[in-house]
């Protein structure tokens, strides 16, 4: 019975009723990383900042430990700087900028497109960055970070511009049929338009390789088209391959021309971006715009009307006058002496 005893006592002892040693477990933590000293200084987005405070804050909290600086990683003006717990040995991270989305989904850091950005408007370059930068103690950008930003600056434009014409158009459909100003049927509108190249430089004159004409509608001074004509590309000059390079050459006619070929080219495209028609046109008095619109644009060219721009007709009379007395010099001696007669004669109560 005893045997028996001992025997049932030593199966329960060893069967599945039997209690279990729970395991212990032993936190590895990851060797501690050697502290780094990081020069100079650094554009910091606040609301990133913020967050990096929230984070760290949390984990003090919870850890107690303290933080060291264990490296940066660079990307033009962005920077992810790391930190470590110096308990724990965990890493947090702060991010100096945001990133924005690329039209074709790219992201990029958007203090170095801002950066970038703001050479573009005030005509500078990556060199002029590079001099502002430095003064700052802020490390920039490489020059080809800087030429992808550009792109990607260049492209948001031009579908901002798209955008902003589109939207132009139909508010100059809208007043036109508001007022009933029709031709055969489809709104009938009023434009400006202007264009021209570089002619003059230092002591001496030329025709500039690019030139740029543009369209505004009369009622709203907006925008509804835009062109430019370029005689010359610096990638074809220099010899580098049609599929390596964006070539911006498209013209071979006198620079003189490039003015009146995208007027002609607005006024063809009106009616199938706008739905409008630019029945009169106010400009300045250049010859060849107008017999050239009335020429070519198909259906409706022979109704075009033209509007002189009263500021260019001024300017006209001035150097009508001017060549009259010029021609005549009796003229000019009484007419200063007429002006001084003017000026001496005392104010009539």
């Amino acid at each position: 019975m005893g045997n028996q005893r001992n025997h049932k006592f030593r199966h329960i002892s060893r069967g599945k009723f039997a209690r279990c040693k729970t395991p212990t477990t032993t936190t590895v933590l990851p060797p501690p990383t050697q502290p780094v000293t990081i020069e100079g200084s650094r554009i910091i987005n606040i609301a990133k900042l913020q967050e990096y405070i929230i984070e760290l804050s949390i984990h003090s909290t919870q850890c107690g430990g303290s933080v060291i600086l264990t490296g940066e990683e660079r990307d033009g003006l962005a920077s992810i700087i790391s930190t470590q717990c110096s308990r724990c040995h965990h890493t947090i991270t702060l991010e100096t900028a945001k990133k924005v989305k690329r039209p074709r989904g790219y992201r990029r850091w958007e203090c170095n497109l801002a950066a970038v950005w703001g050479q573009m408007a005030t005509g500078g370059g990556h060199t002029q960055l590079q001099e502002t930068m430095s003064t700052l103690g802020v490390p920039v950008m490489t020059k080809r970070n800087f030429v992808q930003s550009e792109h990607s600056i260049g492209e948001w434009w031009r579908q901002e511009l798209k955008r902003s014409m589109a939207a132009a158009g139909e508010e100059e459909k809208r007043l036109a049929e508001e007022r009933g100003d029709y031709h055969e049927g489809i709104p009938a509108i009023t434009v400006i338009l202007d264009g021209g190249w570089s002619k003059r430089s230092h002591k001496h004159s030329y025709n500039a390789k690019s030139g740029v004409a543009i369209i505004m509608g009369k009622e709203t001074g907006k925008l509804l088209h835009i062109g430019v004509r370029n005689k010359y590309c610096s990638g074809c000059t220099q010899g580098i391959p049609q599929k390596k390079h964006k070539c911006y050459k498209n013209w071979d006619a006198s620079s003189s021309e490039m003015e009146t070929d995208i007027i002609l080219e607005g006024f063809n495209q009106c009616e199938k971006v706008h739905g409008v028609r630019y029945m009169r046109f106010i400009g300045d008095g250049d010859s060849s715009v107008y017999p050239t619109l009335v020429a070519n644009v198909p259906i409706w060219g022979h109704a075009i009307r033209k509007i002189e721009c009263a500021n260019h007709a001024c300017k006209c009379y001035r150097t009508g006058l001017e060549k009259l007395v010029q021609a005549n010099p009796q003229r000019r001696t009484h007419t200063e002496n007429e002006a001084k007669t003017n000026q001496c004669r005392p104010m009539c109560h």
